[in-house]
């Protein structure tokens, strides 16, 4: 008998839009190759224009199916924005599943959707927020993946809104089945979940209206865990910034201290570690008295 994956229309259901971990990598890595150095500019909304539109168009279908015409069983659910730099998209989905040894099949809508000009894209979203493809997709899902950036609070935007409160209603949010990347730049933002964004007015009508349909518990809990999840890692973020800085400290004296070092080094016949360290003991004395002299060891 078949299972109950073999009777789904791949062309039509959205739980089997999803790319694997290594079709994204590949993407990625034919990207770089073709901008250069122009890769690490290059935002979610700028590749959708340039690369993704072109091929979805050439293929008549979305990325996704181009790739798995038969489907791939939607894993996770990646919440992101496009404003996004790709770079950091990628480099956030390798942390959050570095640990796994198996690597989930994800729905990241600018994969998994057909896109195209307004109509296109009009069609398979200008439905309930039930029926949409977004929806289908998280009630699918095993694993929510919330990807933040440094660009955009991603919960300033209606849809990661939407699907927040979605996840939560299906149980996704919290535990092991809740995978939070990307940098806490927005961590001490205090936006409601009615403070969203929207580019399509309409949108804006329907998804307000969404959020409205809750409860004032339910959006008290929503705002609340829009909170933690913006402020998630904020202690790693603070040592990595105190890391930095002493790094950048480190690399300040490095770069005042060059000229002397080279020259020591070039004279020291081997013995360059212990002439380094002993000028550098002596370096504030040095510079009070006005002099810069080589150490004598090794001259």
């Amino acid at each position: 008998m078949p299972s109950a994956s073999t009777l789904r229309d791949p062309a039509t259901d959205p739980s089997m839009w999803a790319i694997s971990y290594k079709q994204l990598e590949d993407f990625a890595k034919e990207l770089k190759k073709k901008w250069g150095g122009a890769y690490s500019l290059l935002t979610m909304r700028d590749i959708v224009a340039m690369e993704i539109r072109p091929h979805c168009a050439k293929h008549r279908c979305s990325y996704a199916l181009s790739k798995n015409p038969q489907g791939r069983r939607v894993a996770a659910f990646v919440t992101h924005c496009w404003d996004e730099l790709f770079e950091q998209f990628l480099l956030a989905i390798q942390s959050m599943t570095g640990h796994m040894k198996n690597k989930p099949d994800m729905f990241i809508c600018s994969f998994s959707l057909l896109q195209g000009d307004a109509a296109t894209v009009a069609a398979q979203v200008d439905v309930s927020i039930d029926a949409s493809p977004f929806v289908s997709a998280l009630k699918q899902a095993d694993l929510f993946m919330a990807v933040r950036n440094s660009v955009v609070d991603i919960y300033s935007r209606g849809w990661c809104i939407v699907e927040i409160i979605t996840a939560m209603q299906l149980g996704l949010v919290g535990g092991h089945r809740t995978l939070i990347g990307g940098p806490d730049t927005f961590a001490s933002s205090s936006g409601s979940c009615f403070d969203f964004r929207c580019y399509d007015k309409r949108d804006r009508i329907k998804l307000l209206r969404y959020i409205l349909d809750r409860s004032e518990d339910d959006i008290d809990k929503v705002d609340s865990m829009i909170s933690e999840f913006r402020s998630f890692g904020d202690d790693s973020r603070r040592m990595a910034a105190e890391a930095a800085a002493a790094e950048a400290a480190a690399a300040a004296v490095r770069q005042r201290w060059r000229p002397f070092l080279v020259d020591v080094r070039s004279r020291c016949c081997g013995r360059w570690r212990s002439c380094r360290g002993h000028y550098l003991g002596h370096a504030k004395k040095e510079e009070q008295d006005g002099r810069v002299r080589l150490c004598a060891v090794g001259l």
